[in-house]
């Protein structure tokens, strides 16, 4: 659709989407799909072209359109410009992941959106996966005992990312966008919170180990610790993030006292191996990951047009940024113990 005026029927639902690369076009598809009625003003600095919405490459437009709801999916690194052209929101925004490129970044982020903050929403669409989900509830139910250890892996090699696209190109791939698997795979370190608890300290080595063309880490090493639920213990975990294996995969694991507990983000399975029998046994296997991007926008849904508290607030953008920069500091400092809470640091 061409750019046009941006006058609206104020009677139907209306969003903003600044940026419209691919996180900002699955948004459009999604809400059209939950809400075929609604009005879309997509903002794009080169310019949009679709059917379905209205576009123009200028911000001010956003608030000439007077939106029910926001949703910013353009770069990290430009999250706090946007709010500051775009001037004093009233309605919610949904910011895709990560909350912004680095923590200092992300608390004024948080200050401008101001009065509308409580009702805003970030884009860790995993929290919806019914698998994981499932999951956490084990976990944390305390099913098979409590946690002793647990480890994590994604990876997925970088240009096969995105079919179609030069990854040279892509935000994943570049510094100046927020790229890096820190960023790019943040998913990770929110869910790995939600799951075992807030971290206590990581240890970690981070950098490039492939001959990808990139000017951004394509590997990171974690070593973490949360503080047990019980005196004197503590649960220790590994994560492994990286744009270099060929075979891509997403498991968390969990070693408990009475089993050991495993999700797969690519097969949607969670899966028991007990003590008393010697194979894995599936105990569910979710309706795919599309799924959790409907779950998601419908939830948000619910914020806008009932006022419902937001399933993945702003703090948990924060939480993880103050990670990253945790684990960030611990590999300049040869994989130091950075603890999360004081940012100090045990050799």
């Amino acid at each position: 659709m061409k750019e046009t005026d941006v006058a609206r029927d104020a009677t139907a639902l209306s969003v903003a989407i600044v940026g419209f690369g691919s996180a900002g076009e699955r948004a459009f598809e999604v809400l059209r799909e939950l809400r075929p009625d609604a009005e879309f003003l997509v903002v794009s600095r080169n310019g949009a072209a679709g059917e379905g919405f209205r576009s123009t490459r200028s911000l001010d437009d956003v608030v000439a359109f007077e939106p029910d709801a926001v949703v910013l999916a353009g770069p990290a690194t430009t999250r706090a410009d946007v709010l500051r052209q775009i001037g004093a929101l009233t309605v919610p925004v949904f910011i895709e992941k990560p909350l912004a490129h680095t923590l200092g970044d992300a608390v004024v982020v948080v200050e401008l959106l101001g009065p509308v903050l409580e009702r805003s929403q970030l884009g860790y669409n995993l929290r919806f996966s019914e698998s994981l989900v499932a999951f956490r509830d084990i976990v944390r139910g305390g099913q098979f005992g409590r946690v002793e250890r647990f480890s994590a892996e994604t990876a997925q090699y970088l240009p096969d990312w995105r079919p179609g696209k030069d990854y040279r190109d892509t935000v994943s791939a570049r510094a100046d966008l927020g790229g890096g698997v820190l960023l790019e795979l943040s998913h990770e370190l929110d869910y790995l919170r939600w799951i075992f608890g807030e971290w206590d300290w990581v240890s970690a080595w981070t950098g490039r180990t492939s001959s990808l063309e990139i000017d951004v880490e394509d590997t990171a090493l974690v070593t973490i610790g949360i503080e047990g639920d019980q005196a004197e213990t503590q649960v220790v975990g590994q994560l492994s993030l990286d744009f270099v294996r060929r075979d891509k995969t997403r498991t968390v694991t969990a070693v408990c006292e009475s089993g050991t507990l495993r999700w797969d983000g690519i097969s949607g399975t969670v899966e028991i191996n007990e003590p008393s029998e010697s194979r894995w046994k599936t105990l569910l296997t979710d309706s795919g990951s599309q799924s959790t991007y409907r779950a998601q926008w419908d939830s948000f849904l619910s914020v806008v047009e009932k006022g419902s508290a937001p399933l993945v607030a702003m703090s948990d953008g924060v939480a993880v940024l103050r990670a990253v920069e945790a684990i960030r500091h611990s590999h300049e400092q040869s994989g130091a113990r950075i603890f999360l809470k004081t940012g100090g640091v045990v050799s």
